[in-house]
């Protein structure tokens, strides 16, 4: 298994910034513009989410299946700085495709997807196809349907994508049930600022976590193996981190949010999830750039939980099954006949 360094992966991220933002710029009005690309990599554009098939984050000569586990965790934050540092778009790049669908590929294989308590490995493998249309998918396919789904995958991807974050949290975390009812004796909310009441401040046992940004913030406090997975969350969640700017432009309608947040220096960039996921449940909004963010956030919330002494023979079993299905059967990833088998998600292309 191959364990990727700290200073490569920030070298490759910093070159993967500059890669997108010397492509498309932000004009004056907040729109893209386009220029001419010295390669072919981009193929797919919607709004303000775009497409590339160039894998930047990892060396060339390595593949996501050959990943350890503790890399296959720590990429995570890498892939979300990637959708959200650049200024000017969404860039999901191959790195995305091949993390989400190596990690639905072993995660089929971890969980028994027939329990019901692992339906949300199910829902999560299905946001895993919707995200991979573009790469398998011609865009000039004459079929509304197949259309209307590259379109607006995005916006399917984004509603399954919270409500299987939610349920993966609630299953997996020691301090939760599985329909996100407190565990212990008190958890205290020490993610809301003191202005707050304390009666709001603080969870019991048998209490109802009706609140997603909570219900992230417990993940992220809550977090006790690994250690790694902790400060993950910690870092996606610290604010201070991103472009202010930025994330005004890309996340609709959140001024409000992150000036409470800077003005009671509790700087939580998990609230403008959980603020996006209410207004989408509620139709009050269709925020489809984040529907990249949090994939990658479930696949996090997969790895965490699958234990490092069985994800060596894990992983080597599921990519031997793939290998065989290819070679015994003459597939692609378009013509595999189940589409929850791991070949069905990786590789992507």
């Amino acid at each position: 298994m191959i364990n990727i360094s700290q200073e490569v992966l920030d070298d490759n991220l910093a070159f993967l910034v500059a890669e997108i933002e010397s492509e498309i710029e932000r004009s004056d009005e907040g729109g893209r513009i386009h220029n001419h690309p010295r390669n072919s990599s981009h193929i797919s554009s919607t709004g303000s989410n775009s497409i590339w098939d160039e894998q930047y984050l990892l060396p060339s000569d390595t593949a996501y299946h050959e990943l350890s586990i503790t890399t296959l965790r720590k990429i995570s934050i890498y892939l979300c700085d990637a959708l959200i540092r650049p200024k000017a778009t969404i860039p999901t790049t191959f790195d995305h495709l091949c993390y989400w669908g190596w990690t639905a590929a072993v995660a089929g294989e971890a969980f028994d997807t027939s329990a019901e308590e692992f339906n949300n490995i199910f829902d999560f493998q299905l946001g895993v196809h919707l995200g991979l249309l573009p790469m398998r998918l011609p865009e000039n396919i004459p079929n509304a349907t197949i259309q209307a789904l590259r379109f607006y995958r995005e916006r399917l991807m984004l509603l399954i994508g919270f409500s299987t974050l939610e349920g993966l949290i609630c299953e997996f975390n020691n301090s939760l049930t599985g329909d996100g009812k407190i565990t212990t004796d008190e958890i205290k909310a020490c993610w809301k600022p003191e202005r707050i009441g304390e009666n709001q401040r603080r969870y019991t046992r048998n209490e109802e976590v009706s609140n997603y940004h909570d219900l992230l913030q417990i993940w992220r406090t809550q977090e006790e193996e690994p250690e790694l997975v902790r400060q993950i969350l910690y870092d996606i969640n610290d604010l201070q981190r991103y472009d202010i700017e930025t994330l005004l432009w890309k996340f609709e309608d959140i001024e409000a949010t992150i000036s409470e947040e800077l003005t009671d220096s509790t700087h939580n960039f998990l609230r403008i999830i959980g603020k996006h996921r209410n207004k989408n449940y509620h139709g009050e909004q269709v925020t489809r750039t984040l529907a990249p963010v949090i994939l990658t956030l479930c696949c996090l919330a997969i790895w965490d939980n699958i234990e490092e002494e069985e994800f060596i023979d894990l992983s080597s079993e599921v990519y031997e099954n793939i290998q065989w299905k290819y070679q015994t059967n003459d597939l692609t990833p378009q013509s595999v006949t189940h589409p929850l088998w791991p070949s069905a998600f990786y590789p992507v292309k």
